[in-house]
């Protein structure tokens, strides 16, 4: 009985520790973006937020996004894109 409820007890505590490291990673800024802190990025918090385009339409209307004051979507792509890369590399 004892080594079952330890066993619990170990499993809800690593629950809320994954819950709390998760909630410190991602900053919601309630303006429409979120924050990625372990990668630097901003990310906007709607998945299409300029509809949908051909892909030389949306390229254009990338350039010139903004969100919140924020810096253009074409930017955050590539910033994306590098950084998971180059974590990834490091580690095999």
């Amino acid at each position: 009985m004892k080594n079952t409820l330890f066993i619990v007890l170990f499993f809800v505590f690593g629950l809320a520790v994954t819950g709390i490291v998760h909630a410190q990673r991602f900053v919601d800024h309630h303006d429409g973006t979120v924050t990625d802190t372990q990668y630097n990025l901003m990310w906007t918090k709607d998945a299409n937020p300029l509809g949908k385009f051909k892909w030389d339409d949306a390229v254009d209307r990338c350039s010139s996004f903004s969100l919140a004051g924020k810096m253009s979507l074409q930017k955050v792509i590539v910033n994306q894109a590098a950084i998971p890369q180059r974590s990834s590399r490091r580690e095999h």
